[in-house]
């Protein structure tokens, strides 16, 4: 849930700079890219995320969505047009999946007295995140497209995200399934 948090911002932390910066995007088509990216992972939630749920179970729909941002920000970190770029955020709507699966499954691991301590230690690691990140990405995008930069690469936020994400995705793969609950105790 941390890792998981910690890449995900790199979204709002760096889009504006990045799409700018690698694209020339002006301010009205970093608007128009994050509304289209909010409308679409809204419709996601409405209409798409309660059946591939109700399908697959929370843990696949997670480790679905997980990989879907892995290879939404893989490709942010490697593609140079901006209109390709444009085109492939629809399709990323499906890591908007994520968050939703991993809390539920949090909450299924606490009994009945536990549930607040866990929904606060989740908010706590959500605050954290969005502490730790600015510090991760900001600065590496800011050293990778300036003037001392080794090589220059508007991609590097994506790329260490990426990597964040794929540790957070083997986390989730090795993590232990909860147990069912007893049908004799209910």
């Amino acid at each position: 849930y941390f890792l998981w948090q910690i890449s995900s911002l790199v979204y709002p932390m760096t889009w504006a700079y990045f799409t700018i910066g690698r694209y020339g995007w002006s301010n009205g088509l970093v608007g128009l890219s994050l509304a289209l990216m909010g409308v679409t992972m809204a419709l996601m939630q409405i209409f798409v995320s309660a059946r591939i749920v109700a399908r697959y179970g929370e843990r696949k729909t997670a480790t679905i969505g997980m990989a879907g941002g892995i290879a939404g920000m893989l490709a942010f970190a490697l593609i140079e047009n901006g209109w390709i770029a444009f085109s492939l955020m629809p399709l990323l709507a499906i890591q908007s999946l994520v968050h939703p699966c991993l809390t539920a499954m949090m909450s299924r691991r606490a009994d009945a007295t536990t549930q607040g301590e866990v929904q606060g230690f989740a908010s706590s690691l959500m605050a954290v995140g969005s502490i730790i990140s600015p510090t991760i990405f900001n600065p590496m995008l800011a050293w990778f497209t300036g003037p001392n930069a080794p090589f220059h690469w508007y991609g590097i936020a994506f790329a260490i995200a990426a990597i964040i994400a794929g540790l957070a995705f083997v986390v989730l793969l090795s993590m232990a399934r909860a147990p069912r609950p007893d049908p004799a105790i209910s």
